[in-house]
């Protein structure tokens, strides 16, 4: 009983889960296949089909006579994310409460963005995002080389 979605690598919309979900908030196995696979795909899945390799998967669970513990304790007994290859024998899942240890979620704003914006488009495929983005990046990109550039007059 969660409501959440799958996202792709750019916060696109791929797939509801939980309540909104195909499992319809009783649980089930969602399969989520990287774009261009072209194997065999077992049954008994929910089958996504992203199209980037990064995905997120944000999600909730609700308070249960105004307590969030078995919430947490039902995500802690059956959330289980693992590689297809690993079906058989899942590794544990580990849990890490976050709660109020400081994060900064604001990206760089040097020349070390740059670098991380290009790390992320060279993992994913130019087809996970649409034509306009990938402009405005090359632009972006173009335009912070030209600095690099010696211009002679």
């Amino acid at each position: 009983m969660v409501l959440g979605a799958i996202d792709d690598f750019w916060y696109k919309w791929v797939a509801d889960i939980g309540i909104t979900g195909a499992d319809k908030g009783k649980g089930g196995k969602y399969l989520i296949l990287p774009p261009g696979y072209a194997g065999e795909v077992p049954e008994g899945y929910f089958v996504v089909r992203p199209s980037t390799y990064g995905n997120w998967m944000p999600f909730r669970s609700f308070l249960v006579d105004g307590s969030t513990k078995p919430g947490v304790e039902a995500v802690k007994k059956y959330l289980k994310i693992y590689q297809l290859s690993d079906a058989a024998n899942p590794p544990e899942m580990k849990f890490v409460n976050a709660s109020g240890i400081p994060s900064n979620f604001i990206p760089p704003a040097d020349y070390t963005f740059w670098s991380l914006l290009n790390e992320a488009i060279q993992e994913e495929p130019s087809e996970g995002s649409d034509p306009t983005t990938l402009g405005l990046f090359a632009r972006s990109a173009l335009r912070k080389a030209s600095h690099l550039i010696p211009m002679r007059g």
